[in-house]
């Protein structure tokens, strides 16, 4: 059981911001949380001559569980928040949040990586990939990512778990190698706390996959032809988006070869509504 010395807001405004959004490796000491700057927008203001980052409160999104909760204040993994310090307190408003399997030191620099444009496929990535170095801000290309020797086995047997986050606005953050435009991973950073006000996708995959079956996969897919079942027997988990407007994202899921549920997600509320079952 691990013991909380943050505030967890369930209702925030970014609104109060008073400075640029950063992003802070999450510490936790003796029940005492703090802040280390990894990003060239990320700051510690000064609060009545204390530094901010030494002992922070926390405002968390309503949309952050308790799953969530747990894997970003326990110290388990190793954790990534963005955010900004409060106009009126020195509270720390998370925008989004991240973090590691285990908790491991984390070698410097951590590098986002998008892209629109990606084909992943055993454990690499192959596209047109972006990646920024959050600490400089500088920006190169990439053509592949390689997860053979990611601290974590999800990710060195399923580069597609990766997929999604690449095309995601909060992106994959990572450590790791860059040579000839090929990223070797060395960390993964899982994402718990969307920036969107609802990530539809990770939502459905929430739903569908139990949260006791680590080994489990999940794949984003066009049509139900590309289902391939893992062949070290492994249950696959799919959603096939088949609607989608400016309020909703609707889905088909399954698990393996049989479709299961059809289930609209509500891109403001994130909440899901099950239109059919199979």
């Amino acid at each position: 059981m691990f013991r909380f010395s943050l505030l967890v807001s369930l209702f925030f405004s970014v609104a109060g911001a008073a400075q640029a959004s950063g992003y802070y490796q999450l510490n936790e000491r003796d029940g005492v949380h703090s802040l280390r700057p990894l990003s060239r927008d990320a700051d510690c203001p000064k609060e009545n001559g204390r530094n901010a980052c030494s002992n922070v409160t926390l405002e968390l999104p309503e949309r952050c569980s308790f799953e969530c909760k747990n894997a970003l204040l326990s110290g388990q993994g190793t954790a990534i928040i963005k955010g900004s310090f409060s106009q009126e307190t020195a509270q720390f408003v998370a925008l989004s949040g991240f973090d590691t399997w285990r908790a491991r030191s984390l070698p410097a620099p951590v590098l986002k990586i998008t892209s629109q444009d990606v084909t992943c496929e055993g454990n690499r990535c192959r596209g047109t990939l972006q990646m920024e170095n959050l600490k400089t801000g500088q920006r190169s290309s990439l053509k592949e990512i390689s997860f053979a020797e990611a601290d974590d086995k999800n990710y060195q047997l399923d580069g597609a778990r990766a997929q999604n986050d690449l095309k995601s606005a909060d992106g994959l953050l990572v450590t790791g190698s860059t040579k000839k435009q090929v990223l070797k991973v060395r960390y993964v950073f899982r994402v718990w706390i969307s920036e969107a006000a609802c990530d539809a996708l990770k939502r459905v995959q929430e739903l569908i996959m139990p949260a006791g079956d680590p080994e489990a996969l999940f794949n984003l897919i066009q049509n139900e032809n590309e289902i391939v079942l893992p062949a070290d027997g492994r249950t696959l988990y799919w959603a096939q988006q088949i609607e989608s407007d400016v309020q909703s994202v609707t889905y088909k899921t399954g698990i393996n070869d049989l479709w299961s549920q059809i289930v609209s997600i509500n891109l403001t509320t994130c909440a899901a509504t099950v239109l059919a079952e199979h």
